[in-house]
């Protein structure tokens, strides 16, 4: 029967450093490969060798299984195959590792190579996810540059980012960042169009679940400001300064697209939001809409009516 076990891998890796209370950097050097080599297998960039995988799994303590495919074995013994079986129950537990390396070649090894090499190629060779190399990130690239910014100047037509439901207050994919980078003292600026939506049941929803979260009202109000314009807009747009140290050091490879290709003029970087909520992807500024971009903001800003 033919296996349809679907490869996982960059996902996993994703999810895993996201629970991981440790920084990318470590876990890499924990793993005895660069901080780079790490972000390159989060994005598909590259394909780790066998010994990676293993080493992989045994830092974040899951199966290889579980690390390349999403699952875990049906069964909570180790199938180490018949080596294992003949050992017995006495092994060391260096020669469980070294049976259970060997069983796992066997099991998931030739999956490995004739599936990982397949899909790869397919993510490679198809040009609409060929986001970092075609001027376009994906959201959660987007993300990963807001929690290396220091300052974020957000054009909103949706609050959903934020925000997913006012009435219950539930946050949206982004706000654990927002938490983090208020608490840190940097400053988010949100300017809001006014015939879009109801905005100040929003953004007192918004406000009060980060006041919960942070415990401080002042921080949020200080370092949190709403704004709404009267001009009318098509489409939003996000602007970040960016803490260029951590972002090298964070994620390497976000980094070198942003200087490779000219996106970043005096530390700051710009995006367009795109007009449909279910986009998975969003364009970046070249330097010259970014800066003409700050400048319209700027002016609509001082326009605006603070909420």
């Amino acid at each position: 029967m033919k296996d349809t076990s679907e490869i996982k891998l960059e996902s996993k890796i994703s999810e895993l450093l996201a629970l991981s209370n440790e920084t990318n950097a470590e876990i890499a050097d924990k793993m005895g490969i660069s901080g780079a080599t790490l972000s390159a297998y989060r994005q598909g960039q590259a394909r780790p060798s066998f010994d990676s995988l293993v080493s992989m799994s045994e830092v974040f303590d899951v199966s290889l299984d579980y690390l390349v495919f999403g699952e875990n074995a049906d069964s909570s013994e180790i199938n180490a195959g018949p080596v294992v079986r003949y050992m017995g129950e006495s092994l060391q537990d260096s020669q469980l590792r070294q049976a259970q390396r060997i069983s796992m070649v066997s099991n998931v090894g030739h999956r490995i190579s004739q599936k990982l090499d397949e899909e790869i190629e397919n993510y490679l060779s198809d040009s609409s996810t060929q986001q970092l190399f075609s001027g376009t990130m994906s959201n959660p690239q987007v993300l990963a540059l807001e929690e290396n910014s220091v300052e974020i100047r957000l054009l909103l037509k949706s609050f959903h980012y934020n925000l997913l439901d006012p009435q219950t207050e539930t946050p949206g994919k982004f706000f654990t960042t927002v938490v983090k980078n208020l608490s840190q003292g940097h400053t988010y600026r949100y300017l809001l169009p006014a015939n879009s939506d109801d905005w100040v049941s929003v953004v007192d929803s918004f406000r009060d679940l980060l006041i919960d979260n942070m415990h401080s009202e002042a921080t949020v109000r200080n370092n949190c400001k709403f704004r709404v314009t009267n001009t009318p807009t098509i489409t939003g747009c996000g602007l970040y300064r960016l803490d260029m140290e951590e972002l090298r050091s964070e994620h390497p490879v976000i980094y070198d697209f942003l200087l490779e290709h000219d996106y970043c003029s005096d530390r700051w970087v710009g995006y367009t939001i795109g007009p449909a909520e279910s986009a998975q992807g969003t364009m970046v500024m070249d330097t010259d809409h970014l800066k003409e971009s700050i400048n319209i903001f700027e002016y609509l800003w001082e326009k605006a009516e603070p909420i």
